[in-house]
């Protein structure tokens, strides 16, 4: 089906060029990761069930998707990360830096003993397990849905959706990114390369080692949309290797 969709919409069988043809290749692989509208849904009804819960217990706490489901960069073995923001509670910018340090432990203290009483509240439905990681740096409430998805609940940090959100912007402007990130997303993963506690590269490291590179092209490759002529693949040195000749 695959290859039937990429000869029909992409000639991908009849490029010459094996850049050209890479190129191609790296655009369907993109095409091919999108989430189904099962999973799609799958991940909106678990983001709607944790915010429902959150909100019994703090009523204007908000849940929202961020890293790689919030971006459209979710592959089929993606976790789902949230973060609960609340305008008048465990908000991490209400403390100062000038804070004096039994104010931050407790205002930490405050948010773990909201997230144990949250995670009772979250099984069995819509986690089968559930586990509070309190001593963290950020501490996290891990879950695992009935379909096997893991899912990880910060509380008060907002950075992770303004990084989101900020990286989305970033695609929509260079539509090389996507692709690529994808691609190396999926190539350290199968290698074991993705776990950034095992001294991995998480799939915000790999899109700013993307995006380094993509910004020191010229303003039209940045700045101007990708026509499907112009090989992807070429915006990354390593990806030529061994494709001289093939143009």
């Amino acid at each position: 089906e695959i290859g039937s969709a990429a000869e029909r919409g992409l000639g991908w069988k009849r490029c010459k060029s094996r850049l050209k043809r890479l190129h191609q290749e790296l655009l369907l692989l993109a095409t091919a990761c999108a989430p189904s509208s099962e999973d799609t849904a799958h991940v909106a009804a678990c983001r709607t069930a944790v915010e429902r819960q959150a909100q019994k217990l703090v009523g204007d706490m908000k849940a929202h998707l961020i890293g790689s489901q919030a971006m459209g960069l979710a592959t089929p073995t993606s976790d789902i990360d949230i973060v609960l923001l609340s305008p008048t509670k465990f908000s991490d910018s209400q403390i100062s830096d000038s804070a004096s340090q039994y104010t931050k432990e407790r205002a930490k203290e405050d948010k773990i003993e909201f997230m144990y009483a949250l995670a009772e509240t979250l099984r069995p439905s819509p986690f089968t397990h559930v586990e509070v990681i309190a001593h963290a740096s950020v501490p996290i409430i891990k879950g695992c849905t009935p379909r096997g998805v893991k899912c990880d609940i910060s509380v008060g940090t907002d950075n992770g959706l303004r990084s989101s959100t900020a990286m989305t912007a970033k695609m929509e402007s260079m539509p090389a990114l996507k692709p690529l990130v994808l691609f190396l997303k999926l190539l350290l993963g199968e290698h074991g390369l993705n776990e950034v506690f095992t001294g991995g590269l998480s799939s915000y490291g790999i899109m700013h080692l993307v995006l380094s590179f993509l910004q020191g092209q010229t303003e039209r490759d940045t700045h101007t949309p990708l026509p499907t002529h112009t090989p992807a693949a070429s915006r990354f040195p390593f990806f030529l290797k061994g494709s001289q000749g093939g143009e």
